[in-house]
Formats: C-alpha cells, structure tokens, sequence
C-alpha cells in the first residue's frame, strides 16, 4: 500500500455536527435521531479539484457514556456521503457502538461537481432508560477532522499512483494500512 504525506500547505477543518433526539418526538416513549433534522446535515463544503482527507473521529454526548449504551434499543448508526451524487463515502453505516475519542478513520473524497456537500445522517432509537426520566433531549456529537489538501503536485501523484494502486477504495472508501 503507498504512502502519503500531507502536504504543509494543506487546510486543516476542524467539524462537529451535533444530533438531538426529543423524548417522545416522533416515537412515543423514545428517544428517536431518525428525524429529518438529522439528515443531511452538513460537515463540509467540498470545493471541485480538492482533495479531503478524512483524517479522524471522535464521537461524545451529553449523557454518560453508560446511560447512553445502556439506552439503545437501536443501534445508532452514521452514514456520510456527498450531497449532490449521494455517493456514500463508507460503504457501510459506521455503528455507535461506544463514545470514541480521536479515532483513524482514514478516507479520501475528490469531487468535480461545484456545490457538493459532504454530509452526515445520525439514525437510531434509545430507549428511556430510569436514568433518563426528566430528561428532555439527547444529544451526540460527531467531529472529523479533516484536511483539504490543494496541492497540484498532490493532486498528480493522488490521480496517478494512489488511485491507481488502491482503486475504488479511493473515491470513497476506507484507507487501511496506511
């Protein structure tokens, strides 16, 4: 597998984008992050020629992180894609299995449509848990960072060597072992 540098010239972007699931709102008795207000939110502007490296994740709440695991009833999973195509950046949802805190999670994205988005949809249900009585919303917080990389010298070697030498992997999907 290659490997890379990230150039000095790239642009760091730190991102949060925060979920809220209401009590009772839509599901009764639950606390449901499948609402229209948790998809297609956005992480990041994508600028056409640019590369994004997806560098890491953390993922946190504003419950405990055992209150939160022991309330779900469904799995919270997220999914990341671009706006315009659709074209999902993960193959599959990444599960919440855990809070995590600064985690690789390797991906490279490249688009040449101007007004494309990078976006994030949050689903899943927690239940109300005796912990949870009087609490009103549950919220999670997704942060990635990531680097947009302007290079054309970069932008050579990624066309021609790392695409070329990872394939499909590259428009979208995980980088391991890098």
């Amino acid at each position: 597998m290659p490997s890379y540098q990230i150039p000095h010239t790239a642009r760091y972007i730190p991102t949060t984008a925060i979920f809220t699931a209401t009590f009772n709102v839509p599901t009764v008795g639950k606390y449901d992050f499948g609402i229209s207000a948790n998809k297609n939110v956005l992480v990041e502007n994508l600028l056409p020629g640019t590369i994004y490296l997806i560098d890491r994740l953390s993922i946190g709440g504003d419950i405990n992180e055992g209150v939160f695991l022991d309330a779900i009833e469904t799995l919270p999973e997220l999914i990341l894609r671009k706006s315009q195509t659709k074209e999902i950046v993960y193959k599959k949802p990444m599960p919440i299995v855990q809070y995590i805190d600064d985690q690789d999670i390797i991906a490279w994205i490249k688009t040449d449509k101007s007004k494309e988005d990078l976006t994030l949809d949050l689903t899943g249900v927690l239940k109300q848990t005796p912990s949870l009585v009087g609490v009103v919303d549950v919220k999670i917080f997704v942060s990635f960072s990531i680097y947009a990389i302007e290079s054309s010298v970069f932008n050579f070697w990624f066309t021609n060597v790392l695409n070329n030498q990872t394939g499909m992997q590259v428009s979208g999907g995980i980088q391991s072992g890098i």
